[in-house]
């Protein structure tokens, strides 16, 4: 030490060899030599450099969640620590990173499995102080499978008895068999269910009632014999029957002037605040109330007004839609209008005069048969010059005369 204070540096002989004596006995020093002891760490401390290790020495990623432990066993305070992952494992985990360890201390990464690999992974986790390359920590992923999940709602409304409520998953390839465990006696959901598309918490309630209550329970789910298991807290607000019931006699609108009545009614034992909107190809040529208030169990009707124009044709539907209290009730209605011309009225009118003068004519032309037929028999009969057959032959002639009406008549008919 006297030496390095005169200016020798470390590579002078004397120097250098004392510092490798030192490091070579630096264990028999005694405990109580205090001076002795603050000599050789002070000599040694040039040969010392940060360093890490970890517990385990090679992490294996099979759960959702691993921890490691990071241990810093030098007189070094590290404070600027980066992380790196290699090979693609950025893809598959995140690393809770922390920025600092003080000397002789430890640390617990925390590292987050976001997805499964189609096979197992293998790669580095270094770990870096400034930018100097303090440990390299062996991962290994393996195909496990990995879920998260959460409620989408943390309050949902139930009228009558059964409701559900839908989740948020983020889980790996694996078919996972889920069941939910509620805490409370009232409450049932189905023995189990898969993990699909668009999944849903279905559950019953003991009975119908109108009250708000929290209901607490776990939710289990496993894949290839890995459990998840995640704490549920769902708030329902149940109501004993739907809230309102509305209606109408007409399905099918074919008049521009055809207005609509609608019937509504409250179900419950309160009062309602009725929402209304419509909806359709043909919304906009209809108008109706926009809200109603409707007292403990009573009912309304009022009207959906048409405002179609005369002279156009109408082909479309138009849905009426009522809301309150979460719960959406809908009814629709066919509207087909068809227009006529008052030209092709004239033309019908037209038409039914060429066939009555058909008529007409057909008519004529059987009385023009009728009457020849009757001339001929009465030449006949001035051939006998006998007063009692002409009278007999006049009874005839009457008879014809009826008979040539009733053919005529008959023969219209047919016509038409």
């Amino acid at each position: 030490l006297a030496l390095k204070k005169l200016g020798f540096n470390r590579t002078y002989e004397p120097i250098k060899d004392a510092e490798e004596w030192m490091s070579a006995n630096e264990q028999s020093i005694p405990a109580n030599n205090t001076v002795a002891l603050a000599s050789a760490a002070l000599i040694l401390s040039n040969y010392a450099r940060p360093m890490l290790t970890t517990d385990p020495v090679i992490v294996q990623v099979k759960s959702p969640n691993t921890e490691i432990n990071i241990y810093n066993p030098t007189v070094f305070n590290l404070k600027e620590l980066s992380y790196n992952l290699s090979n693609g494992l950025d893809k598959y985990i995140e690393i809770s990173e922390k920025n600092s360890i003080s000397a002789y201390s430890y640390r617990t990464l925390k590292i987050k499995k976001i997805s499964s690999p189609a096979e197992d992974v293998y790669g580095f986790l270094t770990i870096k102080n400034y930018d100097e390359e303090i440990i390299k920590v062996p991962i290994l992923i393996t195909d496990y499978p990995t879920l998260n999940l959460s409620l989408k709602k943390s309050e949902v409304t139930v009228f009558g008895t059964r409701g559900n409520v839908g989740l948020n998953i983020k889980k790996s390839k694996h078919e996972f068999i889920c069941t939910m465990d509620w805490e409370s006696d009232d409450i049932k959901s189905p023995g189990s269910f898969k993990l699909a598309n668009n999944p849903k918490l279905s559950f019953t309630l003991a009975r119908p009632a109108t009250k708000d209550e929290l209901y607490k329970g776990t939710l289990e789910c496993k894949a290839r014999a890995v459990e998840f298991r995640f704490p549920v807290s769902l708030y329902i607000s149940q109501y004993a029957k739907n809230p309102f019931t509305i209606s109408s006699e007409v399905s099918i609108v074919n008049s521009t002037n055809q207005d609509v009545p609608i019937y509504i009614k409250n179900n419950l034992d309160i009062d309602l605040n009725i929402n209304l909107a419509l909806e359709g190809s043909l919304k906009d040529e209809f108008q109706t109330l926009r809200s109603i208030h409707l007292q403990t169990g009573a009912s309304k009707n009022f009207t959906l007004n048409n405002i179609m124009k005369d002279g156009l044709n109408y082909t479309g539907n138009i849905v009426l839609s009522a809301e309150s209290l979460g719960y959406t009730q809908e009814i629709s209605f066919l509207v087909d209008v068809n227009y006529v011309p008052k030209q092709s009225k004239i033309l019908v009118k037209l038409l039914l005069g060429v066939l009555v003068l058909a008529i007409a004519g057909s008519g004529s032309y059987f009385a023009y048969k009728y009457r020849k037929s009757i001339r001929e028999y009465l030449d006949k009969i001035t051939k006998y010059n006998a007063n009692t057959e002409i009278i007999k032959r006049m009874d005839e002639l009457k008879e014809l005369k009826e008979k040539e009406k009733i053919n005529a008549i008959i023969n219209i008919v047919k016509l038409m």
